[in-house]
């Protein structure tokens, strides 16, 4: 998390960067033994797959996207425009 503020400081103190107009995304996995947890921002998206087995890639995400009504519905519930 750290990692996210730190570059958010640094986009809205740098004059080369326009803040206002810019986005980012972000996707972190932690896997802590059989546990895995997924954080993402943005449009960014986590896949899984196997290599052992050749299942299927899985789509862990959806993206944060305003081409999706889904999406739209669930800012404006929290006071988005």
């Amino acid at each position: 998390m750290n990692a996210h503020i730190e570059t958010h400081g640094i986009m809205t103190k740098s004059a080369a960067i326009n803040a206002e107009l810019s986005g980012t995304t972000s996707v972190i996995a932690s896997l802590n033994r059989s546990s895995l947890t997924i954080a993402y921002a943005g449009d960014s998206a986590a896949i899984i797959g196997s290599k052992s087995n050749r299942r299927s890639p899985m789509l862990l995400t959806n993206s944060h996207d305003l081409s999706r009504p889904d999406e739209v519905a669930r800012i404006e519930r929290k006071g988005g425009v």
